[in-house]
């Protein structure tokens, strides 16, 4: 049981991994309640009041004469990874199977064929590994294993009754785990109470596993919806409080919240199972919208009115870019950028590589990804613009750029020479930070001298500088 602060609720939380040696205990969170979020908001070093465990009873591992099929839907996969190592290390065999609504959720892939003889992976849209629900690839393993002496399934309630009716047919004993709604986790508020074989049963204390097959799951579905209305009005209150110590902050000239202040997310590996072929027809025909403040919000400050895409928007912006092999957006882009790249490293949540090939042509992303005209350049060529919307080039270059804020990102290599091509041209700014004499061409109005017009007016030139392009002096 975890609880934030003093004003802030009980909520059961599963021991995902834990390091006896540190002294740490891993868990797995989503954000879908109010105090979820909160949690999310934490960074490293923070504190809870209370983390309280372990409750209820310990799970029965035992060195089994037949293979065990660990099961574990979304973020059940996470307290299924403890009970798998301690499975294996009981010397038994052990199939796993793990599903996810798509690729972006997946996670802890490597952990589980480290312990597993056999892994399955299953996303719903196909978009990783099998494609389908958990239970087809649990009746298929069923079907096709010998002597399968138990099974584990834990995840979402109607993940588990699934499971559970499918090993049913088969006739093999199956664990389930049930998180179900908790107060006081020591069983005298009765809300995690469940019927199982007829008798009543709490959670916290008899549990948290019991026998699949004697499971209420529809009466245990219903007892989860109990406060659902109050859940509700809580998340929304939130944040709506939330929003107006947002609003506060910015009129009293606070700091802004920006991407590079949030935790990144762990860059995912090209897997061995092969993705789906990226065309018109496997991508997501609308943009991701673009946050925004409101009327009545920027009325009262000078901050940007868009706010930039989150992580979530990013990502489902990138999944949309079809990876041409003749990109027409790159000779569409002044400078060059390698936008398939960028995107790409992007999709695959590793922002900094993401971040490295923008600044690789491209010496300020994060402005240009606000006011370069990109529709009328990079994205005018995008081969998704003939069926849908264009990818939205500039708002993936300012969310990676905005990101990569005080990381030390940063890799500025100096040459020996600068030509003008603009304000995003990267060589002259790291010769004038890196080194103590270079020659700068075209500080005059012809064309190619953009830059430098910009960032040093002629009529400021130094005394007897040539105002052409043709003539150089050295400083």
């Amino acid at each position: 049981m975890a609880r934030i602060d003093e004003h802030g609720e009980r909520i059961p939380l599963t021991v995902a991994d834990f390091d006896a040696r540190r002294g740490t205990v891993t868990v797995v969170i989503q954000a879908v309640g109010k105090t979820t979020f909160e949690m999310m908001a934490l960074r490293e070093g923070d504190y809870l009041l209370d983390f309280i465990g372990p409750l209820g009873l310990p799970s029965d591992i035992r060195k089994l004469e037949g293979t065990v099929v660990l099961v574990g839907g979304g973020l059940g996969v996470a307290p299924v990874f403890p009970q798998l190592r301690e499975y294996k290390a009981m010397g038994n065999r052990t199939v796993s199977v793990v599903g996810f609504r798509n690729r972006d959720l997946v996670f802890w892939e490597d952990r589980f064929r480290e312990f597993s003889d056999e892994l399955i992976v299953t996303t719903d849209d196909g978009s990783y590994g099998r494609r389908g629900f958990v239970t087809h690839a649990l009746a298929d393993v069923l079907a096709n294993e010998k002597n399968v002496c138990e099974a584990v399934a834990i995840g979402p309630i109607p993940m588990m009754k699934a499971c559970s009716e499918t090993t049913r047919r088969f006739g093999v004993p199956t664990i389930v785990s049930l998180n179900s709604i908790m107060v006081d986790g020591t069983g005298m508020c009765g809300s995690c109470r469940v019927t199982v074989g007829g008798k009543m049963k709490f959670a916290c204390v008899d549990g948290a596993d019991f026998d699949g097959h004697l499971v209420n799951f529809d009466e245990l579905a219903l007892r989860q919806k109990r406060f659902e209305r109050e859940e509700k009005a809580s998340l929304e209150r939130f944040r709506g409080e939330s929003a107006k110590l947002a609003s506060m902050r910015g009129r009293n000239g606070g700091g802004e919240t920006m991407p590079a202040l949030c935790d990144l997310p762990e860059p995912v590996a090209a897997g061995p199972e092969a993705r789906l072929p990226k065309n018109i027809k496997t991508i997501p025909p609308e943009r991701a919208p673009m946050p925004q403040q409101s009327a009545e919000e920027r009325r009262h400050n000078f901050k940007e009115v868009a706010l930039g895409l989150d992580l979530e928007g990013a990502l489902h912006e990138a999944e949309r870019c079809i990876r041409c092999k003749k990109p027409r957006c790159v000779p569409g882009c002044p400078v060059g950028i390698d936008i398939p790249g960028f995107i790409a490293a992007l999709a695959q949540k590793d922002i900094r590589r993401s971040y490295l090939i923008l600044k690789s042509t491209n010496a300020l992303p994060a402005v240009c990804g606000r006011v370069c005209p990109q529709e009328s350049q990079c994205e005018a060529t995008c081969v998704v613009g003939a069926n849908f919307q264009p990818v939205a080039v500039g708002r993936l270059e300012r969310f990676v750029a905005d990101c990569a804020r005080g990381r030390g990102w940063d890799e500025a290599k100096p040459g020996p020479g600068a030509g003008g091509r603009g304000p995003g041209d990267p060589d002259w700014v790291h010769l004038v930070k890196r080194v103590s004499r270079c020659s700068l061409f075209g500080l005059g109005l012809e064309l190619g001298s953009f830059g430098f017009c910009v960032s040093w007016p002629v009529q400021r030139a130094p005394h007897g500088y040539p105002a052409g392009p043709r003539r150089s002096k050295v400083w």
